[in-house]
């Protein structure tokens, strides 16, 4: 196969484009060196063909490891990227080590067909399919042209991100007829109820179970509950939950989505104190943003703690948080802001924050953490990617549970005697085991599912 330039082929709407000044926002996460040409030499000596019937190889990312480099490479035809067609080239560490190449099933690309719909045409049909005015837009729309995955084939078209006012809108359309193919709403969304270390847990189960903490008398319900622990990384000369892995004034999150210069619901970043000490009750909207801010802090320090740091660093950086979003039961993890977006449920049968609970906080920070391993992590039509979207609420829960701020019991490890793996889940089975998988060994935390037939 023929190596052709690194770049991301994507289409740059100019401010002429629906007289809108629409333009598309580039991915600075790609970030191509040296171990490009590594992988690509490994691929043109491994006498494996490339499923999508690639001309071109586009490297969009390399990421560090614990045991080495791994590059991400887009398979294209005539220079148009493929959709759903990825390779991973693992690069070891350890010289001795043989490099690994990892792809998904491609589909057969079907060229030769008109191209019909221009990226400007596609992006009006986007916006009147979503029901989307361009004034309504929190955000840059993306037009890339790629061909897409239709199950058995990949048809030419264009794929378009829309940050709407509702929702982040994922939308196919094929260049030659304007079909839509897809329309998907790509923000990770997950219910929640209260606290994580919640009140029920905490006590062993003697809280009563009140729905919420809006009022006084639940807050004395449930103030036997508070821990006063330390706000690590805080941005110095700042009164703000603001520091070195979380924002709770959440830069980048739209929260006047009618463009009518109010805020839509309830401001961010409300929590300011000079002292320094953050004490607040739970019918208080700062005590959310507490939460917020020690529960993402926590969890990305223990994911540090196990060795990604440096080089090796996932979403080391300071995350968008709102932890008052919106007045619905729900949060969500938006990959056009990148950011955290917790509901109150005011409208909902139980009424509690959604962050008052930091299994749900956590839960959205797995989302957050793949898409900043896999830029675009499910994006696709829902046939595509449903086992995507699968393994992103998995790997969101398990984060969960394994979270040093989490009381949830499955915090499982593996165990390997020869070929013997063994799962443990069980405190009561296993109590010293269990204290040593919570206290956090990096080499305890991987895990490998095992059937009663010894199959994985």
């Amino acid at each position: 196969h023929h190596m052709g330039t690194i770049s991301r082929l994507t289409v740059i709407l100019t401010a002429a484009l629906l007289a809108a000044g629409l333009t598309q926002a580039s991915d600075s996460r790609a970030n191509p060196g040296e171990p490009v040409a590594a992988a690509r030499a490994v691929l043109a000596t491994s006498g494996q063909p490339l499923g999508a019937g690639s001309d071109d190889l586009q490297a969009l990312s390399v990421r560090t490891g614990l045991a080495g480099q791994y590059v991400r490479i887009q398979e294209t035809v005539g220079g148009i990227p493929v959709e759903g067609a990825q390779v991973v080239v693992g690069l070891p560490a350890e010289a001795k080590r043989t490099p690994v190449i990892a792809r998904g099933a491609a589909p057969a690309v079907l060229t030769g067909l008109p191209r019909n719909v221009t990226a400007a045409a596609a992006l009006k049909l986007a916006l009147k399919t979503a029901g989307v005015q361009p004034a309504s837009l929190r955000g840059q729309p993306q037009i890339e042209e790629m061909y897409l995955n239709a199950g058995k084939e990949a048809l030419p078209g264009w794929r378009v991100t829309l940050p709407a006012g509702g929702a982040t809108w994922l939308l196919g359309i094929r260049s030659d007829t304007g079909e839509v193919l897809y329309l998907n709403d790509v923000r990770r969304f997950d219910s929640g109820r209260v606290f994580n270390p919640n009140p029920p847990k905490g006590s062993g189960g003697t809280i009563p179970p009140p729905t919420d903490c809006d009022s006084a008398a639940n807050e004395a319900l449930l103030s036997g509950q508070y821990q006063t622990l330390t706000l690590l990384g805080r941005t110095p000369a700042q009164n703000q939950l603001k520091g070195q892995y979380v924002d709770l004034t959440a830069p980048g999150i739209d929260t006047d989505l009618n463009n009518d210069g109010l805020i839509d619901y309830k401001p961010a970043g409300v929590a300011s104190e000079a002292s320094g000490n953050f004490i607040y009750g739970c019918n208080d909207d700062r005590f959310e943003e507490v939460m917020a801010y020690y529960h993402l802090d926590a969890t990305q320090r223990k994911v540090q703690a196990l060795g990604f740091s440096g080089a090796s660093a996932i979403l080391a950086r300071p995350i968008p948080v709102h932890a008052h979003y919106f007045n619905d039961c729900n949060a969500f993890y938006d990959p056009v802001d990148r950011g955290l977006h917790f509901g109150d449920a005011d409208i909902c049968t139980f009424k509690a924050d959604a962050a008052e609970d930091a299994d749900v906080i956590v839960h959205e920070y797995g989302h957050a953490i793949q898409d900043d391993q896999v830029p675009a992590w499910g994006f696709g039509s829902a046939a595509a990617t449903e086992e995507a979207w699968a393994m992103g609420e998995g790997f969101s829960d398990f984060l969960t549970g394994v979270s040093p701020t989490s009381r949830m019991h499955i915090c499982g490890f593996v165990t390997r005697s020869e070929a013997t793996w063994t799962w443990i889940f069980s405190l009561a089975a296993h109590p010293a085991r269990y204290a040593l998988c919570r206290s956090g060994h990096p080499r305890q935390m991987m895990a490998r599912t095992t059937s009663s037939d010894g199959s994985t």
